[in-house]
């Protein structure tokens, strides 16, 4: 498929929508970009963060990030306050901008008044935007952080099979995110077999409405000669529409 992700419908585009944000608040997932882009967790261990996001989950037993708690207290670390806004280009960001990892942080603006607010007191959220390029190589590893940028331009692209996925899941030291991805290539399988489906469909309904026009060229040819009669004669005869008539006519004029 061109896109990355063929939508054909709003179901599909909530389908979608979901996988992505499972994948993405995949503990494996959201660890690796946590631990390698959020200042604060510099000194936690993969294992560590892992071990915390798969302590919050929600009603259906899946782990997301979006519950994480503003302060949380990390082993050997102490009391950590953050709530951190992560948003993944998905693999359609432009090639020059491939592998561009960006953060926008909050600042303060005063609008009335003389009140100065401590940094500490407002500075407690970041967005991390991650761009991707779908066409990206996976024998090209990025410059920098290929540990987390690869899978994921990887599991968010259903131009590879689910084996690619696997290689990759085996290369990187994934061990429970399969069933996630398996989710999204299932999706991109279903919705390339529903094109296809669509495709051949409407390849046979031109093919009806080419084969009517010729059948009336031909009714229209054998008119005019054995009844000696002309174009607008036979077409009349035939009772064809006005539309019909004028398609005729470009036909028989050119």
């Amino acid at each position: 498929m061109d896109k990355v992700l063929e939508i054909t419908s709003n179901d599909h585009i909530i389908m979608i929508d979901k996988l992505c944000k499972r994948i993405l608040g995949h503990p494996e997932i959201l660890g690796r970009i946590i631990k390698g882009f959020i200042k604060e967790a510099k000194d936690v261990s993969l294992e560590e963060i892992i071990e915390l996001i798969k302590g919050k989950k929600e009603q259906e037993g899946n782990s997301y990030f979006q519950q994480l708690n503003n302060v949380i207290d990390i082993a050997h670390h102490g009391r950590v306050e953050f709530d951190y806004f992560c948003c993944i280009n998905l693999p359609q960001a432009a090639k020059k901008r491939d592998g561009h990892v960006n953060c926008y942080k909050t600042n303060e603006h005063n609008i009335s008044g003389s009140t100065i607010e401590r940094l500490e007191s407002y500075d407690k959220s970041e967005q991390i935007m991650i761009y991707l390029n779908k066409d990206h190589n996976i024998k090209d590893k990025y410059e920098d952080s290929d540990w987390i940028k690869t899978p994921l331009v990887i599991f968010l692209n259903n131009t590879y099979d689910l084996l690619v996925k696997k290689e990759v899941m085996k290369e990187y030291g994934f061990e429970e995110i399969e069933k996630e991805v398996k989710k999204m290539c299932n999706l991109g399988e279903m919705i390339a077999r529903e094109n296809i489906e669509k495709g051949h469909s409407i390849g046979l309904e031109q093919g009806l409405v080419q084969g009517q026009k010729l059948e009336r060229i031909a009714s229209i040819k054998n008119l005019m000669k054995k009844m000696a009669i002309p174009l607008d004669k036979a077409m009349d005869l035939l009772d064809l529409s006005s539309i019909e008539k004028e398609e005729m006519k470009k036909y028989f004029q050119a």
